[in-house]
């Protein structure tokens, strides 16, 4: 069993992981962290990397179960979220193939995160033509699990360096004004790749 949190629209690193494993197992039981990739993703614009972070409704206490975090409407971000992600690939190769079925998530209004993440793996994984019927399957933990031999909760994350050598350089929007960017949001690979997306996933180097 491969042990993921939940994340909002996972980086490569994790969609890269979860093909190698060819599974999935979601954490709905952990405490909910804070500054991680659980509500947040990154992606690369005309002026560098882009943090895009789901806001949150306030957490009473220290620890909240992941399952319980409601999601904040009180600012406009899935406007900001939208807007950045047009600008940064409308130009992309394959924007037009595949922003039909990332749209209505970007509008749509989720209780909870664990609802709006959840949402966005089954897109990505769509988008990426990977799933049940090749073998990679998703499901949900029913209570915590303290330990697991292939545990990925917590050595994906945005205060963890990652070896930029392992993600071979691929042609993104803006290679003409900036160095590549590895190990954004699966989105970039999405838009840049299209359907060899999966390929390059199959093919960056394991290592944790």
């Amino acid at each position: 069993m491969a042990l993921f949190s939940t994340a909002y629209i996972g980086n490569i690193e994790y969609y890269s992981t979860i093909v190698k494993m060819q599974s999935c197992v979601i954490e709905l039981h952990e405490n909910y962290i804070k500054q991680s990739y659980r509500n947040r993703c990154r992606i690369v614009g005309a002026n560098g990397v882009i943090d895009l972070t789901v806001p949150v409704a306030k957490i009473h206490g220290e620890k909240q179960s992941i399952s319980l975090v409601k999601i904040d409407y009180d600012t406009p971000w899935q406007k900001l979220h939208s807007r950045s992600i047009e600008s940064a690939y409308r130009s992309s190769p394959y924007y037009e193939h595949y922003i039909d079925l990332f749209e209505p998530l970007l509008r749509a209004e989720y209780a909870t995160l664990i609802e709006l993440n959840s949402a966005w793996h089954t897109a990505v994984m769509v988008a990426l033509n990977i799933g049940s019927a090749v073998g990679v399957n998703t499901s949900f933990t029913s209570e915590y699990i303290k330990e697991v031999v292939d545990d990925y909760r917590y050595s994906i994350s945005p205060k963890k360096s990652f070896d930029a050598e392992r993600f071979a350089p691929y042609y993104q929007v803006f290679a003409d004004k900036m160095a590549f960017e590895p190990n954004l949001s699966v989105l970039d690979l999405i838009f840049c790749m299209g359907p060899e997306a999966v390929i390059y996933l199959n093919d960056t180097k394991f290592q944790f």
